[in-house]
């Protein structure tokens, strides 16, 4: 096991030829929307992702997931080669038997593992760790699920705390229940988007009352986002829809993105 941890931070941390830069990343980079109506609940996200290492590289991938019922996505560090994917470990743990509180504790015990891992990659090479998970941010990570006759919310922050006893320590903070903190959620670097909102003096999506509206709303406010900081996040746009019933489907999905996430 200490092998293992030893090599795995080599490879994400230190310099090592440029043939292996593909296993020494950290992915991040996300702008999403969640936005609750009397529709049901629509999230859209891009599709860009970029690893930072030896070298940078950018390409479109699937970063929100379904399986069983459940929707998912991430924002921040979401993955860090080969240490960890924060989405193999949501498609690892959800299963049509377990309630969202379940998954949601499930998912963080794997996240949780990682804490000696890390630990040990931040004392190889403190500076490119700090760089690589700045302001003590690992990733968020949102579930949606219909049970019990509504629909479900779990939005995870994982963070990271430094010890002097205890060396590096995850810790979570979740928000679980039927209703978000607010009806429309914003999820990365989002000026663009909050300027159009000022500049309307409202919500933007709150006025749309369709579906195909709703995703050309959403559609809209992602590319403008988009147009802003092209380095870091790109089409194509994906958008999905969970009806007042649980069931899912997909309003925009190029890559495609079914049945789970594509990495």
């Amino acid at each position: 096991m200490v092998y293992r941890v030893l090599l795995a931070s080599a490879l994400l941390f230190s310099s090592i030829p440029s043939d292996h830069a593909r296993s020494q990343t950290v992915t991040g980079g996300t702008i999403a929307i969640v936005h609750r109506s009397n529709l049901g609940v629509f999230v859209g996200i891009d599709s860009r992702v970029t690893r930072t290492g030896v070298l940078r590289d950018s390409g479109p991938v699937c970063k929100i997931g379904t399986k069983d019922g459940v929707i998912f996505f991430g924002e921040g560090s979401v993955s860090a080669d080969p240490i960890y994917d924060s989405y193999e470990f949501a498609n690892s743990v959800i299963s049509p038997d377990l309630s969202l509180r379940r998954i949601v504790d499930l998912f963080s015990d794997r996240v949780f593992k990682l804490a000696p891992i890390l630990n040990e990659a931040r004392r190889i090479n403190p500076e490119r760790f700090d760089s690589s998970f700045q302001e003590s941010k690992l990733f968020d990570f949102t579930f949606i699920k219909y049970e019990r006759d509504s629909i479900y919310f779990a939005l995870c922050e994982f963070r990271y705390n430094l010890s002097l006893v205890s060396g590096l320590v995850i810790s979570r903070r979740i928000s679980l229940g039927a209703n978000l903190p607010k009806p429309t959620m914003l999820y990365g670097d989002h000026e663009a988007i909050s300027q159009e909102m000022r500049r309307a003096k409202s919500n933007t999506l709150g006025k749309v009352k369709t579906v195909s509206l709703l995703r050309d709303e959403i559609d809209r406010l992602l590319t403008l986002q988009i147009k802003q900081a092209p380095e870091h996040i790109g089409p194509p746009i994906q958008i999905i829809w969970m009806r007042n019933d649980g069931r899912i489907s997909w309003l925009k999905n190029e890559l495609p993105c079914e049945p789970t996430i594509n990495r």
